[in-house]
């Protein structure tokens, strides 16, 4: 009976040990969602890309006008226009449909590839700042995606974006 009871004690020991040693770890999350939305940073990035991006964007609004003028056209003059320049609007119609879909598709690559590029950049400064806050603070663990529950006491993500916007203004 004795061995059982020391058994025992020894199982039970082992099961709290880690219940023990996770007493004194200090936790934090962030919502890492939250905070590629909600940075100055990311909203700089979204303005970045729209101003980069606007040229390409205007000179697609020019074709598209261009094309509706001239469908406009053939539609109000058909009766009155000879065959060889119904022909000849029908053909640059579909021509700037072409290079419209040419445009769109390169400049959708272009977007994303540049996007993508630039929300790296912005997640390795997130990363980084998390990792600061962190060790200023003494947390011994962040965990961000893939959590199911984290209480207000290890939200850390309100921080992190007090951190981003200093950085935000002393950079700016």
């Amino acid at each position: 009976m004795k061995k059982m009871t020391v058994r025992l004690t020894f199982v039970l020991a082992m099961a709290l040990a880690p219940m023990v040693a996770l007493a004194d770890v200090s936790v934090g999350y962030v919502d890492v969602g939250r905070v590629m939305e909600q940075s100055p940073q990311a909203q700089n990035l979204s303005q970045q890309l729209q101003r980069e991006f606007e040229p390409a964007q205007s000179e697609m609004r020019e074709y598209q006008s261009r094309a509706q003028e001239l469908q406009n056209r053939l539609e109000r003059d058909a009766d009155v226009m000879s065959e060889d320049e119904r022909r000849d609007i029908e053909r640059e119609v579909r021509d700037i449909q072409r290079t419209l879909q040419r445009m769109q598709s390169d400049l959708a690559e272009d977007f994303n590839a540049r996007r993508n590029e630039a929300l790296g950049s912005l997640q390795r400064l997130i990363m980084s700042e998390v990792q600061t806050y962190a060790r200023d603070n003494g947390l011994d663990l962040v965990v961000g995606e893939g959590v199911f529950y984290a209480s207000s006491q290890v939200d850390i993500t309100d921080a992190v974006l007090e951190r981003l916007r200093r950085r935000a203004e002393n950079d700016g």
